[in-house]
């Protein structure tokens, strides 16, 4: 009996061991998250949001930067964890990045007035006028903000915008 239940606890730590990099992300969803690791490693330790050929990441100066340069459509998302409207407006959001299929567009989520916003949100905050949390703003190809908003941003209304800005 004793050597059942030594092979029957072995069995159960051998399974969590194999299973304990599985962990659901926020529709529910299985991910492996070495995978997800590994992933964000490559992309100089970015953390990845949403999207694979549209991507939104948390926000990182010179991923930022190298995306101004390579003239791609950038969608700033100013966002703070206790905002009602955030909270509200971040599925969507992902949703859309998820959706969306361009190489040419990128996402950064920039925290604003919270306990997670660094040196770098604040001063994307000031480069482009942000002086509320919820504020979304899309840079075209040129680097010009041709938008900025307050609104409520649904998933339709998330790949609207980034169509006009790709549409120019």
């Amino acid at each position: 009996m004793k050597k059942y239940i030594c092979m029957l606890l072995v069995a159960i730590i051998f399974l969590y061991g194999c299973s304990s990099n599985l962990n659901q992300d926020e529709k529910g969803k299985l991910v492996d998250t070495a995978t997800v690791k590994n992933t964000n490693e490559q992309n100089n330790n970015l953390k990845l949001l949403a999207g694979a050929k549209s991507p939104y990441y948390r926000f990182d100066k010179a991923h930022f930067e190298n995306s101004l340069q390579q003239n791609k459509i950038i969608f700033l998302d100013f966002h703070a964890d206790w905002c009602p409207i955030c909270l509200q407006e971040k599925p969507d959001i992902l949703a859309a990045f998820n959706e969306l299929n361009n190489d040419d567009v990128v996402g950064y989520q920039v925290y604003y007035n919270d306990g997670q916003t660094t040196e770098d949100d604040k001063e994307m905050a000031k480069k482009y006028g942000i002086t509320y949390q919820h504020t979304k703003a899309i840079i075209n190809k040129d680097g010009e903000v041709v938008s900025k908003s307050l609104e409520v941003f649904s998933k339709e209304k998330v790949i609207n915008e980034i169509n006009k800005a790709i549409m120019g």
